[in-house]
């Protein structure tokens, strides 16, 4: 008797009838895409930013292409937003990496990275140039 209850109860968890995850993103489904970032649009300092905000959700896939202007060269920081996210992969010239976490992305005149990653903290984090903070050269992602 204890036998087929404990293969009953066995057969409804493989079945998904109990004990099942109620999990508010589905990882198995494309990455939501966000607007492009990008570090130097204005044409006559070549600092600025193409947005300054994002609003994202926990446990969902999102993609972001970050590029640089062409005027300047820029390192890309985000160690809070990369140290509450999971990573997916980062692709750069259709070459995608599979990195477990990421903090500086060094990008040259007119370069261009695409990041797929998954917020798991609450909270607000900050992508910024370094060193460039003070221009302006931030961006805010809110993650709910």
């Amino acid at each position: 008797m204890r036998t087929a209850l404990f293969f009953t109860a066995a057969a409804m968890l493989m079945a998904g009838t109990i004990g099942s995850a109620n999990a508010a993103g589905d990882l198995t489904v494309r990455a939501t895409e966000l607007e492009e970032l990008v570090f130097g649009t204005d044409e006559n300092t070549g600092f600025g930013m193409s947005e300054t905000e994002y609003d994202v959700e926990t446990g969902k896939p999102y993609r972001l292409e970050i590029a640089a202007g062409g005027f300047h060269e820029f390192a890309i920081m985000m160690p809070e937003l990369m140290n509450a996210s999971y990573v997916v992969g980062l692709e750069v010239d259709e070459i995608e990496l599979k990195v477990g976490n990421l903090y500086e992305i060094g990008l040259e005149e007119g370069g261009e990275i695409e990041l797929t990653f998954v917020p798991i903290r609450p909270g607000s984090y900050k992508i910024y140039a370094r060193d460039m903070e003070n221009r302006g050269m931030v961006a805010t992602v809110n993650v709910k």
